[in-house]
């Protein structure tokens, strides 16, 4: 396990993908499996949108995040 406090910043170094950013004051990371968690405020930052939340669980390796209180979502239309 990887324990991380104080300003936590984790970015996504795969050009392609659509979540480029995650920011938040701690979070917890299993090395073998990849899964992120953190109880804190979390925010995400993507192509098109930003995500505001709290409680978030996901796998860095499946680029998955799951936010589960709290959340609030601001997204541009490409079109």
């Amino acid at each position: 396990m990887l324990y991380l406090y104080g300003h936590v910043e984790v970015n996504n170094l795969t050009a392609i993908s659509q979540l480029q950013k995650i920011t938040t004051d701690n979070a917890e990371v299993n090395l073998i499996n990849q899964n992120i968690s953190s109880n804190d405020d979390v925010n995400l930052y993507g192509v098109g949108f930003t995500v505001n939340g709290m409680k978030m669980r996901g796998n860095l390796r499946n680029q998955t995040v799951e936010l589960s209180e709290k959340v609030k979502t601001h997204y541009e239309n490409q079109q």
